[in-house]
């Protein structure tokens, strides 16, 4: 490998970051640039801290944390620095998004209070219409809890996805109540309860995404990191360590032997869990090696899934099915290039692997750019009024999602219900310009 260029491109995208510090810093701190300063501390663990540390480590495939998968899928150890020069170039063009100049605009809320009782109210709603959806599809989460079973609920087929979608709101309730100072006894018994249903869901980023927003909503208040506040996260942190370690043990409501199973995970865990940038490599290293063959580029066809994912199941059910898989998951599973009988992983990439994907290099820079802009847009529709900054945050931390899974359409679905509380609570709203 050539050291100099291994230089060069680390350090370009070293630069890509110190350049967006330096804007957010001069355009009123990362208070004033909520949404872009999440969004790139994300970017900057999962496409620039997690891949180094794979390439430092040696790692040549995928998935050779596995014993069983050990030297399976293509070696991805030649694409490191072209894959960080993606990295670089989607996060500069996002940055030149963000750069473009918006005129002030009608805000999206008018009122700026949300009652406590609303908070509650529409948390047990939504509770209940997840447990009921699951309980009319055959699947009860109480007999799983307490006792036991040899499958999950995780993936199974229930009565309506967008009841099960519910589940995303109760993140964005959590968060509201934490902003507004709901009584503790409420709020820890609306912490229990969906937790508890996360982890039966085997949805750590329901979990995940809650504690960012808790976090985020603390900094925003201005309070000093006191020793306190490191016990919390350090807990939080551990605790987030302590299901990714179990997650289908719990899912199965088996909770015998969790701390044993803890004990021995590996120190870089934290790192198998956010590896999205490995898959990346793949694709990148398949479609360069593919660009004429019959599936390469989808020219941003599986994008627009995300209006046919919208369509009720119960009505257009065989048109959906006749319309799956997307082709970037055509072209991911090739990548992959596991025999069949593997079946889904679940291995996902990020974003840039599906902007990769449409069009290409070129494809990264511009879907970048536009995503910079929608996020420039979305933060001059919002003010800082109470509700306005607890939208910027359920925003921004919906973004982890996005990077770490990179499927659009599943992200919209998870943006859409996460927003809904903060609509349900609003009389009136400003869409347009």
């Amino acid at each position: 490998m050539n050291f100099f260029y291994f230089i060069l491109v680390i350090s370009f995208n070293f630069s890509v970051y110190f350049l967006f510090y330096q804007y957010i810093q001069k355009t009123g701190g990362w208070k004033s640039n909520l949404i872009i300063f999440i969004f790139i501390v994300f970017l900057f663990h999962f496409t620039f801290i997690v891949p180094l540390y794979f390439f430092f480590s040696g790692r040549t495939h995928i998935w050779d944390n596995n014993e069983f998968l050990v030297g399976f899928g293509p070696d991805i150890s030649d694409y490191y620095l072209y894959g960080f020069l993606v990295y670089g170039l989607g996060t500069l063009f996002l940055l030149f998004g963000y750069l473009v100049r918006i005129p002030k605009l009608k805000y999206i809320f008018s009122n700026k209070t949300i009652s406590e009782g609303k908070v509650v109210l529409f948390f047990y709603i939504f509770y209940f219409l997840i447990i009921f959806n699951f309980l009319v599809s055959g699947i009860n989460p109480l007999s799983t809890l307490i006792n036991g079973s040899d499958n999950t609920i995780i993936g199974q087929e229930t009565f309506s996805n967008y009841l099960r979608n519910f589940a995303d709101s109760l993140i964005s309730l959590l968060i509201i109540a934490y902003a507004y100072k709901i009584s503790s006894k409420k709020f820890y018994l609306m912490i229990i309860l969906s937790f508890i249903l996360f982890i039966l869901m085997g949805f750590r980023y329901r979990i995940i995404l809650s504690l960012l927003g808790f976090l985020f909503v603390y900094l925003l208040e201005g309070k000093m990191i006191s020793f306190r506040s490191i016990i919390n996260f350090s807990f939080f942190f551990l605790f987030i360590l302590f299901i990714t370690s179990n997650r289908y043990e719990f899912a199965k409501g088996n909770f015998d032997n969790p701390i044993e199973n803890f004990r021995k995970s590996n120190v870089d865990l934290i790192f198998e869990q956010t590896r999205s940038s490995l898959p990346d490599l793949a694709v990148f290293k398949y479609i360069d090696k593919n660009v004429n063959s019959e599936i390469s580029y989808d020219y941003g066809l599986t994008f627009l899934y995300t209006f046919i994912r919208f369509l009720p199941r119960s009505i257009f059910g065989d048109l959906k099915d006749l319309l799956y898989p997307p082709p970037a998951f055509i072209v991911i599973d090739r990548a992959y290039a596991l025999p069949n009988h593997f079946g889904s992983l679940g291995e996902t990439p990020t974003l840039f692997a599906y902007f990769y994907i449409a069009f290409g290099i070129i494809g990264v820079c511009f879907l970048s750019f536009l995503l910079g802009f929608v996020i420039k847009f979305f933060k001059m529709k919002t003010d800082y009024s109470s509700s306005g900054v607890i939208l910027q945050i359920i925003f921004g931390v919906s973004l982890f999602q996005f990077v770490s899974r990179g499927y659009f359409p599943q992200y919209m679905d998870t943006l859409l219900f996460m927003i809904l509380p903060l609509f349900l609570f609003n009389k009136k709203l400003n869409i347009l310009w």
